[in-house]
């Protein structure tokens, strides 16, 4: 926060600050090498307002996941139950990168248990409609199939200099792995 700009006053302005500079710092450094006290000048607010708002790092920890989770759930590929919506979630994973990158610190630092305790429901409900999708006989379980596209998605996403630096891959990849999943759920 610039000395120029306002101090955030009142609870909802204090926990956006503290919610936008916690992101931020979680995404450049890790939870565990970031402190309260560098949140609370990032955010412009006395380092006590974090725990009058948030409890505690860990609740914050939760806090920032769970703020972000929600504004990736109510874009429109992940509001809707259908097979074309959760591949075009997957698909459109880059455009939530801060969310992955913080989850993706989390869990290096071990913050991780927290921000699981959610459930994760908009994964569940990528499983149950993909499960919906594929075909009685299909070669592969919907979760299986789920876990996949996590694990492809992501690295793509994390790891796509690497990956295109040691395989040649082109950028078409993940447009090519997506209508092969698309493919499979489309053979019933």
């Amino acid at each position: 926060m610039s000395a120029d700009e306002p101090r955030p006053r009142g609870e909802q302005e204090v926990r956006e600050a503290v919610l936008a500079a916690a992101t931020a710092l979680f995404a450049e450094k890790g939870p565990a090498a970031t402190s309260l006290r560098e949140i609370a000048g990032a955010a412009g607010v006395n380092h006590g307002l974090i725990h009058r708002h948030f409890g505690s790092k860990r609740r914050l920890v939760r806090a920032v996941h769970d703020h972000l989770a929600e504004g990736m759930a109510a874009t429109e590929s992940f509001r809707e139950a259908t097979l074309d919506s959760a591949l075009a979630a997957f698909h459109n994973l880059e455009g939530h990168r801060t969310y992955w990158i913080v989850l993706t610190r989390a869990m290096l630092d071990g913050e991780l248990d927290d921000v699981l305790a959610s459930g994760l429901p908009g994964a569940r409900r990528m499983v149950e409609t993909v499960r919906d999708a594929l075909p009685d006989d299909a070669p592969i379980g919907a979760d299986e199939l789920v876990a996949m596209a996590f694990s492809f998605s992501l690295g793509w996403l994390l790891m796509r200099d690497f990956i295109q630096m040691a395989t040649g891959a082109g950028d078409d990849l993940p447009e090519r792995w997506f209508a092969t999943m698309a493919a499979l759920a489309e053979s019933r």
